[in-house]
């Protein structure tokens, strides 16, 4: 039977992210307050002049990611994160408070890329799947058909508490820019 407090799980996540940023100096916006269920990002956090958009992601009790359907996710930009909340162990409820949670900080390719290709190599033995949700789950891969847990437990090791992350995407983006500008300039000279 489907819960039907999965809204106001994902929305006290999104909360709990945005409150977490601001303590790290961000500055915040909930996409999802200016318009319900806002497809993909959830947040918008600014620092420093760069400006991020985050897709938040909350397991309330199992210890596996859902990504959304594979044609959404291959749109999540490089410039972006993912924010995902876990329990801190199999079977247990999620609690959204200091101890209560995991959280991985994961860099909008990374999760894309990863993710997709764990979903593709099941998807070319189960064809069926192919646009089901994508998920990443806490568990062993039992067969080579399977990479979801190698995958959760990559994401686990790299990026657990991994707020970096916001200052390597920024740097990324900031850097972009300055090619951008660079060639804008180069091409007007011409």
């Amino acid at each position: 039977m489907r819960r039907n407090d999965t809204s106001s799980v994902g929305r006290e996540a999104e909360n709990l992210a945005a409150a977490l940023l601001k303590q790290r100096g961000f500055a915040v916006r909930n996409l999802n307050d200016e318009r319900v269920n806002n497809p993909l990002y959830d947040l918008v956090a600014m620092r420093d002049r760069c400006q991020i958009e985050v897709s938040v992601k909350c397991a309330r009790a199992k210890r596996e990611l859902r990504l959304g359907n594979p044609h959404m996710l291959r749109k999540l930009r490089d410039d972006t994160v993912l924010m995902a909340f876990l329990p801190v162990e199999k079977g247990r409820e999620i609690e959204l408070t200091q101890g209560g949670y995991e959280l991985l900080i994961i860099p909008g390719g990374t999760a894309r890329d990863e993710a997709l290709a764990a979903h593709n190599h099941y998807a070319a033995t189960h064809p069926r799947s192919i646009n089901h949700p994508v998920m990443v789950k806490d568990k062993i891969d039992r067969n080579e058909g399977t990479r979801s847990g190698a995958v959760f437990k990559s994401w686990r090791q790299r990026f657990l508490n991994a707020w970096d992350t916001f200052d390597l995407v920024c740097r990324r983006e900031q850097s972009q820019g300055r090619k951008s500008r660079i060639s804008n300039r180069a091409c007007q000279r011409e």
